[in-house]
């Protein structure tokens, strides 16, 4: 009987340390996968600052263009209608 006894206790001590070792397992994940998705969502939100700063360069850029084409001369509605859409010039 004492041997059975032994048995039984090794296992339960073996379910014990099984259950034990996946709630950390489990816990571990968790983190990184977390850790993860934060690391994406910072990532995602440079990318979406860098956008805007270079939107924000190219329309710098083009109103430039735009003021070294009348700088010298007053302005002039046909060669405005020559280079730019009609709903530019609405305004």
């Amino acid at each position: 009987m004492e041997s059975q006894t032994l048995a039984a206790w090794v296992q339960a001590i073996g379910s014990i340390a099984t259950i034990i070792g996946a709630y950390f397992l489990g816990e571990r994940q968790g983190s990184i996968a977390l850790r993860n998705s934060r690391l994406l969502a910072k990532d995602a939100e440079q990318i979406k600052r860098d956008s805007i700063l270079e939107i924000a360069r190219m329309a710098v850029d083009r109103a430039t263009e735009i003021g070294a084409l009348f700088a010298d001369q007053p302005i002039d509605t046909a060669r405005m209608a020559a280079n730019y859409h009609p709903s530019i010039l609405e305004c």
